[in-house]
């Protein structure tokens, strides 16, 4: 190889790295100088509100357990899971033709009870003649004997006739005592067989729906074996699950929002009415039953939801959604669109809520805060170039 042949090539590759240089800075000139694609907010006024988080299930404040009180077979049943029932509708009949016997028995019982009663009393009438006739006896003879006109056994046979019918009056007195309080207890007695009897038809004990039945035609039922489960329709609340952190700042009254996973875009209003008051040990949670205002149309005990608890508000404030919110060196910040280029600016944060946050110095309305489309906020710079979308 000459020399002469060998300078060329050096040249070629000097150059080729050169040209492979310069291309590169023309690259990055070009990236550097390309505007920054962004999404623009531009700054209002806002409420901001504060919610605490609670995950739990539909429930109903007022339900009621529909049990049998007596022990026989279902011969009928008039509602079913889903059914709007109101007080007092029949729910459920058992079998009472035994009951009906028993009840015929002992009205039985009362009419004879009376008919006791009309008898001593008649008795008595008797008893008190027989007394009104042995007391003028006994004055007649009384006259005689005061004239000498009687013996001492006549007057004191006379004594002992009128002693012998007041004993029957006072028996007889005693006998219609004795026969009104056994037709009291034969009243009675109907009453608790017609209280049974009526007990044979299970109804609704206020207005509300079916959400269960656990029994069927032909079943045999004792007291207490469980029908139905009816719940109030109008007291449907969520029994959600808080942390303990937020103890000190949940309050009955405070509004929240319930967002039910069966319609997670159409939350529904709600309003804390209880708060517990045990914290439990493993979960470290805490119950709030919240009350929901407007239920939806199709519903089921049981089904899952989380429920917003608005716990402070701060009304018309410069507020920001967290997503423009950036940290730069441990300072909260946002970029902002300072005539078509990012710029910088450090912000002071007041009350935070879920989706955004209030600003106390750093923004005012009318500013525009912007965040690149894609990529980190980190590849804007102060003087940037942006463009807004």
């Amino acid at each position: 190889m000459t020399t002469a042949s060998a300078v060329p090539r050096f040249l070629y590759g000097h150059w080729g790295k050169l040209a492979l240089v310069v291309a590169v800075l023309a690259v990055v000139v070009v990236v550097r100088l390309r505007p920054v694609t962004v999404d623009r907010y531009p700054v209002a006024l806002a409420t901001v509100a504060s919610e605490t988080l609670g995950t739990g299930t539909l429930d109903a404040r007022t339900r009621a357990t529909v049990a049998a009180t007596i022990a026989g077979r279902i011969d009928s049943l008039s509602a079913d899971q889903g059914d709007q029932v109101t007080k007092g509708q029949a729910l459920a009949h058992i079998d009472d033709a035994d009951l009906r016997r028993q009840v015929a028995a002992a009205e039985a019982g009362w009419r004879a009870s009376q008919s006791s009663v009309v008898r001593v009393k008649a008795d008595q009438v008797r008893a008190q003649a027989v007394v009104d006739q042995a007391q003028r006896e006994r004055k007649r003879i009384e006259h005689l004997r005061e004239a000498n006109l009687a013996s001492v056994e006549i007057y004191e046979q006379s004594g002992e006739r009128l002693a012998v019918a007041e004993a029957d009056l006072a028996r007889s007195a005693a006998a219609i005592t004795e026969a009104e309080q056994q037709m009291s207890a034969a009243e009675e007695n109907v009453r608790l067989f017609q209280a049974r009897l009526a007990e044979a038809t299970i109804t609704a004990p206020f207005a509300g729906t079916v959400v269960r039945r656990e029994r069927d035609v032909g079943d045999v039922v004792v007291p207490g074996t469980t029908l139905m489960t009816v719940v109030a329709a109008d007291t449907l609340w969520i029994s959600a699950w808080v942390d303990e952190s937020a103890v000190d700042a949940i309050a009955v009254g405070q509004p929240a929002r319930i967002v039910l996973r069966s319609e997670p875009d159409t939350p529904r209003v709600g309003t804390v009415l209880r708060v517990g008051r045990e914290v439990d040990r493993e979960s470290r949670e805490f119950l709030v039953d919240v009350q929901m205002t407007d239920p939806p149309a199709q519903w089921a005990i049981g089904q899952r939801a989380e429920v917003y608890i608005r716990t402070a508000a701060a009304a018309e404030v410069v507020s920001l959604p967290w997503r423009f919110l950036r940290t730069r060196d441990g300072v909260d910040g946002v970029w902002l669109d300072d005539h078509g280029r990012a710029m910088w600016r450090p912000l002071s944060l007041g009350l935070r809520g879920l989706d955004a946050v209030a600003v106390t110095a750093g923004l005012a309305v009318g500013e525009v805060v912007v965040i690149p489309v894609v990529g980190p906020a980190a590849m804007l710079r102060d003087g940037q170039r942006i463009s807004g979308r």
